[in-house]
């Protein structure tokens, strides 16, 4: 299995369930998998789904499947608690709390304890079911002394993102926490002829845990460093030499020689130097650094200024930046890109012996090049990266991901945290729909204390305020979608004659194509099709209709000579209904506003047309009939089978189309977004509409009561 790797498998995946459940996977896969083997619980059922985003591809998986034999439902099994099968044969578990005794069937409540011998084995409690809650174990070994142990932890799967784990972890010796899934063995070899295990879990969320072989081995390490230069790492039954950083093997195997350095970092933060430092790094060196952090972080560089070095008995102060210098940098820099690659953007080019700027990327990822030619050498360098939350992100077609904090799921947020995220659709015309999956805040009535605030725009404005949020109740999806002058695209005709939306002044310079031509550039408010837009997320159209002079025929062609306008004609407003009806086709739960908010040069019998024509395309059934405002829901619409509003700006007593009063709409005469919407505050009923889940009944659209306005309709 070859699949873009990532350590939650947001991108491209594989998911696995048992059965026609899609609640709760078996398994999720992605990265480089050499074998695995999964098999279903109880059921004689499996579905497989594969997911790919559009941006990496890998060269995907190969399985193969066999039905097995459940030994477990049969008599002849002896374990004492669980009898878990497998392929041709069954193994016994224990309970939460239990573990497993050697005789591979009876169980123990206890865990750990001291471990002597060359060789054994042992596993998190009840593993591979998921450990217990709460538990705290702790395994010594120890061999006969000029031994070293090696620990092989063949399956290890751990709550926690690989970086700090604050929940539960597996500790060796007083090195890091380790937590996480991993799909390789993990190898570790002891200093000496003891080694402490501690496996601590907290009292929420449990995985698999882990299980470890162990053997003991003669460390030929001991005996000046088995003629390394460098690194003398002891191997079961030999050694190997290693060198530092910078450096590589030569063909005798011991001793080292300049070379290549490469390096992907994947910690929330850490410390980076040239190789050798506090010495002067090697010449011809070619030096990466890759920093990624969580999704939705930035990442920050900072330069160590100084660092202190004993020389004798005394301490003395250098500075922690000297790289040859150039005054364009031509023999030794160090090159800092915003971005993973070397075409992404130059965030820095530095040399000599002053301290660079503190450097913030705009992505999760920044690149650092360090490269030195054959002449001069100098000290290097030292620096910091850590994550920052916030940033710039752009929403496209495929998910984007924001976490509240660089280790999320490892350890809780820090306190006094203040981050923005400033959101951008990839398209104009685009809406921005945000989805939470996970929310768990300081409870607060008045979410005074810590709070998500989501706002429209790029300023905290109270006028602008979408909504404040804490607690654990997971926010409503958030969606803002919405057009302006939706029919008036690139089809609008600057062969015909201008509008009668327009003056007459107008109309009459508009008689010169040149002058009609100019009309159009400013006419046109859309760079989609009616369709396009609705597939782009838009569900409120404001639609603008005409009765064209030069159209006047007979009654029965009125149906054809409806057109869009703005300051031009466009297309015929049957074949805009008809792009809304394919629409609404395809998608059987959308509902849809159309706003019919302007009609231009309308006789009696023309509105008697317009009204033959909607309803003939969009379907009686399908239009929603006026009725209170408060009617008005997702729910209710769906249980009655509505797919329409429409709105119009002239009367029907037939109740079938909404009153223009009832979704004001005036014109604020302003490109300005503060007018805009202190204008709005006043005079403009703002649409909030979510079509996301189906699980919540919510208003659609604020509306005035049709009864609470003097405006009636005459015959």
């Amino acid at each position: 299995m070859k699949v873009e790797q990532h350590k939650d498998c947001v991108y491209d995946k594989v998911v696995i369930w048992e059965g026609s459940n899609n609640t709760h996977p078996l398994d999720t896969l992605c990265g480089s998998i050499e074998h695995k083997q999964i098999q279903t619980k109880s059921s004689n059922v499996m579905a497989i789904r594969f997911f790919s985003d559009n941006s990496v591809q890998k060269a995907g998986f190969e399985l193969h499947f066999v039905k097995e034999l459940d030994e477990c439902s049969s008599e002849d099994n002896y374990c004492e608690q669980i009898c878990i099968n497998t392929i041709g044969g069954y193994k016994c578990a224990c309970e939460v709390g239990q573990s497993l005794r050697e005789d591979g069937k009876t169980c123990e409540s206890t865990c750990g304890g001291v471990l002597h011998g060359q060789s054994g084995s042992f596993s998190s409690p009840n593993y591979p079911d998921l450990y217990p809650p709460s538990k705290n174990c702790i395994w010594q070994i120890e061999a006969e002394p000029g031994f070293q142990i090696f620990l092989n932890f063949t399956k290890f799967h751990i709550e926690g993102m690989k970086a700090e784990c604050a929940y539960d972890y597996v500790r060796i010796d007083d090195h890091e926490k380790l937590c996480g899934e991993f799909n390789e063995n993990l190898l570790f070899t002891s200093q000496t002829n003891k080694v402490r295990v501690e496996f601590a879990s907290d009292a929420s969320i449990e995985k698999a845990g882990f299980s470890v072989n162990f053997i003991a081995d003669l460390d030929e390490c001991q005996h000046e460093n088995a003629g390394c230069e460098h690194i003398c790492q002891n191997r079961l039954g030999s050694y190997i030499c290693q060198c530092h950083a910078g450096y590589v093997l030569s063909d005798d195997g011991h001793n080292c020689k300049e070379g290549g350095c490469s390096f992907e970092l994947n910690s929330p933060s850490g410390e980076i130097q040239t190789p050798n430092f506090p010495h002067e790094y090697p010449k011809m060196q070619n030096c990466t650094w890759l920093f990624i952090t969580t999704p939705g972080h930035r990442l920050m560089l900072v330069w160590e200024c100084f660092f202190s070095l004993k020389l004798g008995n005394i301490f003395q102060t250098f500075t922690n930046f000297q790289i040859e210098e150039h005054s364009q940098c031509k023999y030794d820099y160090v090159g800092v890109y915003d971005g993973s690659t070397g075409n992404s953007p130059v965030a820095g080019t530095f040399c000599g012996s002053s301290t660079p700027p503190l450097i913030l990327s705009s992505t999760n990822q920044m690149l650092l090049v360090f490269a030195s030619d054959s002449s001069v050498s100098r000290r290097g360098f030292s620096a910091h990266y850590s994550s920052v939350c916030g940033g710039r992100l752009t929403a496209d077609s495929s998910p984007g991901h924001i976490y509240s904090h660089a280790t999320f799921s490892d350890s809780k947020y820090l306190k006094n945290m203040d981050c923005w995220w400033r959101i951008s659709s990839a398209r104009p015309n685009n809406g921005i729909h945000l989805h939470f999956t996970t929310f768990r805040l300081e409870e607060d009535d008045n979410c005074q204390y810590d709070y998500v605030e989501i706002y429209e725009g790029f300023e905290a404005k109270k006028e602008r305020e979408i909504g404040r949020y804490c607690g654990h109740n997971i926010p409503d999806d958030i969606t803002v979608r919405g057009s302006h002058d939706s029919g008036s695209s690139k089809t609008l005709d600057s062969s015909l004659p201008v509008a009668n939306d327009e003056g007459k002044w107008i109309q009459r310079l508009g008689k010169l194509p040149t002058i009609r031509r100019g009309i159009k550039r400013w006419a046109v408010t859309q760079r989609m099709s009616i369709k396009e837009q609705l597939e782009s997320g838009i569900r409120y159209l404001d639609i603008r209709v005409s009765r064209p002079p030069f159209d006047k025929q007979s009654a029965s062609e009125t149906l054809e000579n409806i057109r869009i306008c703005h300051a031009l004609y466009g297309l015929h407003y049957r074949e805009v209904l008809l792009e809304v009806r394919e629409f609404l086709n395809e998608h059987s739960k959308e509902i849809l506003i159309l706003d019919i908010n302007h009609a231009y040069g309308f006789q009696k019998e023309d509105l008697k047309c317009f009204r033959e024509i909607t309803v003939e395309i969009l379907r009686h059934a399908d239009i929603c009939p006026v009725t209170q405002p408060t009617d008005v829901s997702l729910e209710y619409m769906w249980r009655n089978n509505y797919r329409v509003i429409v709105f119009t700006p002239f009367c029907d007593s037939t109740g079938l189309f909404w009153p223009q009063f009832c979704i004001s709409n005036i014109w604020p005469n302003t490109n300005n977004l503060d007018h805009l919407l202190e204008k709005d505050k006043q005079t403009i009923n703002i649409i909030f509409i979510d079509f996301v889940d189906t699980n919540f009944t919510r208003r659609i659209i604020g509306l005035n009561s049709p009864g609470s306005n003097e405006e009636s309709c005459d015959d």
